[in-house]
């Protein structure tokens, strides 16, 4: 009897727990309105040590302008502000790019052209139902900026086919055109509640030859539940001289 009673309370406690789990399963589509706006604020800020880091706000507003047969998603999107702060051995330079030109310090103007195409250009990028980017961002105004205005791939996450649960799992892999190094990142569903979706994500980041060896993120994403758009991101890794660097993505 002394054996029998903790292997049966064992039992009832596994039990109850798999019975309060979450079995629902859904199908990750993204699914906004026309018309539907949504303003992105990513801030990434690094941190060497005590006498280094950097702060940077970008602000980008997206507007569903319309939709396919295929259901691929046309966005408008602009590039509203960016603020940034470095500081260096006691060095303090900042950018704020809604600051008067006239105003600015020569360090400040030299960035200010270094974004004025795209604080000035109206852009469109084109993205179906699955998370996949059918075309990244042009410029649809006549501007030669090409400049991406944010990292699509770090608040788009690209769903799986088929159906999925908490603890379901899938992977995907893209490439930075610049490095051409290769991110392999793995999704899992943490949990679905009644008005969100949250997934964890674990990513690999290939090295550079020579210069950089792999490094790891990761971080949480939370999703609108009814539609499959983001609500909130964060992504850190640390880095491989020293310091770490971390991203927040709020709507």
């Amino acid at each position: 009897m002394k054996i029998f009673r903790p292997i049966f309370t064992f039992f009832v406690i596994t039990f109850l727990f798999s019975c309060s789990q979450n079995k629902e399963e859904i199908d990750l589509k993204l699914s906004p309105k026309i018309g539907d706006q949504q303003t992105i604020v990513s801030q990434v800020v690094t941190t060497g040590n005590e006498q280094m880091s950097m702060k940077s706000t970008m602000v980008v507003r997206f507007k569903v302008t319309s939709k396919d047969d295929q259901n691929v998603f046309t966005f408008l999107t602009d590039l509203r502000y960016i603020k940034t702060e470095t500081k260096m051995f006691g060095e303090v330079e900042k950018y704020d790019s809604t600051k008067d030109e006239s105003l600015m310090t020569n360090d400040e103007r030299s960035m200010h052209e270094e974004f004025k195409n795209a604080l000035e250009s109206n852009f469109e990028i084109r993205i179906d139902e699955k998370g996949s980017i059918v075309e990244p961002f042009h410029a649809i105004d006549g501007n030669p900026s090409t400049e991406a205005l944010v990292d699509m791939g770090n608040i788009q996450l690209v769903f799986p086919n088929e159906k999925v649960k908490v603890g379901s799992e899938w992977k995907n892999e893209k490439t930075n055109p610049l490095t051409e190094q290769v991110t392999k990142s793995t999704y899992t569903i943490k949990d679905i509640t009644e008005n969100e979706i949250i997934i964890t994500v674990g990513a690999e980041i290939d090295g550079v030859s020579g210069l950089l060896s792999k490094s790891k993120v990761e971080g949480e994403y939370i999703l609108n539940k009814k539609d499959c758009t983001l609500l909130k991101g964060t992504l850190a890794m640390d880095l491989q001289m020293g310091g770490n660097a971390k991203e927040v993505i709020l709507v």
